[in-house]
């Protein structure tokens, strides 16, 4: 049975620590749209940067608290 899609684009996410730095990428050297951030603390997420690429949308999404994750002091 093969897929059908129900539109020309993709939604794809990428859940990452370092969202600024990403989204940099992104939209900077990449050149994808950025179309906004959206600030999701109540269910989670601290940060939603959304960037389009023609007809996909690229989600970049910061958790606010990530489980199992320890701060290094020193930075490393």
């Amino acid at each position: 049975m093969a897929l059908q899609p129900t539109k020309e684009g993709f939604d794809l996410g990428i859940v990452t620590s370092n969202g600024d730095e990403m989204l940099a990428f992104y939209r900077d050297v990449l050149g994808l749209e950025f179309e906004a951030t959206l600030n999701m603390e109540k269910v989670g997420i601290a940060q939603m940067h959304r960037l389009w690429a023609n007809k996909s949308l690229l989600k970049l999404v910061v958790p606010g608290v990530v489980v199992g994750m320890v701060e290094d002091p020193d930075g490393n």
